[in-house]
């Protein structure tokens, strides 16, 4: 488990470092108001809920009868805290509301995204080991 949660963390680096390249590229381009003022913010958000539902997700993989409890439980806290930051700077917000919730589902959907991925090459092996191969 040590080595591939590294791998992990080098998955998130790489994302963080997609999506500074894509902020880089708009402003550069001349279209500045299609990155929030939060940007960084909901970056930053984004990366401690991924790893807060790695943690959570791997204390579920050395249980494996748990398993589920645990991925859904993540999956739960990352909604629910998902709606909260959003509700907290919509409400905070004057202007620029439907580019602040656009960046933020483009993040949330690519993080989430990233640790399904993560999360399924590492539960493969273990299928394939079992004899659950798919066709």
């Amino acid at each position: 488990m040590i080595k591939t949660k590294n791998n992990f963390y080098y998955g998130i680096v790489l994302i963080l470092a997609v999506f500074y390249l894509a902020q880089w590229a708009l402003v550069k381009s001349g279209k500045p108001e299609y990155v929030s003022p939060f940007y960084w913010w909901i970056q930053g958000y984004s990366i401690v809920i991924a790893v807060i539902g790695h943690w959570l997700t791997s204390k579920g993989l050395s249980k494996r009868n748990d398993f589920h409890l645990y991925f859904m439980g993540s999956m739960t806290i990352r909604m629910l805290a998902a709606m909260v930051f959003l509700l907290a700077f919509v409400l905070y917000l004057s202007e620029n509301q439907e580019v602040f919730v656009i960046n933020f589902i483009v993040a949330y959907f690519a993080y989430t995204g990233f640790e399904i991925y993560y999360l399924l090459t590492n539960l493969r092996p273990d299928s394939e080991k079992n004899g659950n191969k798919d066709s």
